[in-house]
């Protein structure tokens, strides 16, 4: 009585899914009949009697497997796409997995042959990945305007008498800048503001709720 065919098959219309990702060919065993003096049929033999493919053509079901006394590998340059070969591991390790009701069949599918053992062995784990914190953008300084100096005086009274001396003038360092829609002549280090057209102390500026404080008095001792 002629045994079974011992050629590992694959046939297009058989193919399962990683999750979420590519197909993948299920593994099966010739259904023919083995010819007197060999373990294979005559088809699968004229597979394995023709030259290997010389470059991935993509076309698996014509393709020679080999035998189901050895774990599938690939021949020439096309890449086996069944369960079990380097392709298959290759993406277990890329983080492909296969759901639980497909590893059944391909549990069953295997029994008694060299893949059975593969079926019950743990697959690879994919490398670790460490999360990396995302860097916080931090945004470029706004070129300030050229600082120009305003010179500010207290009114000089005047008597009948002799002129008085006007006091010790105070100059800062300022600049022009508007805020809340209004310009004023701004000193950066104390934060104090002054109207443009007379020099005059307004108040302090806010930058945090962005408001003039006008009830901060001017003070000389700063």
């Amino acid at each position: 009585m002629a045994t079974q065919c011992a050629a590992w098959r694959v046939k297009d219309d058989q193919m399962f899914h990683f999750i979420n990702g590519p197909k993948i060919h299920f593994p099966l065993r010739c259904e023919g009949k083995a010819i007197q003096g060999d373990k294979v049929c005559g088809k699968c033999a004229k597979k394995r009697n023709k030259p290997k493919p010389d470059k991935n053509i993509g076309n698996h079901p014509p393709i020679w497997w080999g035998t189901i006394d050895e774990a599938v590998k690939d021949f020439g340059a096309l890449k086996s796409r069944m369960w079990g070969s380097q392709w298959f591991y290759e993406k277990v390790k890329a983080g492909n997995t296969i759901s639980p009701e497909d590893m059944g069949r391909v549990k069953k599918a295997v029994q008694g042959t060299a893949m059975e053992v593969l079926s019950n062995a743990p697959l690879p784990e994919p490398p670790a990945t460490v999360p990396t914190e995302k860097k916080k953008r931090v945004p470029k300084a706004k070129k300030e305007p050229e600082a120009k100096k305003a010179e500010v005086t207290q009114p000089v009274a005047v008597v009948q008498e002799e002129p008085i001396e006007p006091e010790e003038v105070h100059v800062v360092q300022v600049i022009k800048k508007e805020l809340n829609g209004k310009q004023y002549y701004y000193d950066s280090g104390k934060k104090k503001l002054y109207e443009p057209s007379t020099g005059k102390y307004v108040g302090r500026w806010d930058s945090v709720k962005e408001l003039v404080i006008t009830s901060i008095p001017d003070s000389d001792a700063e």
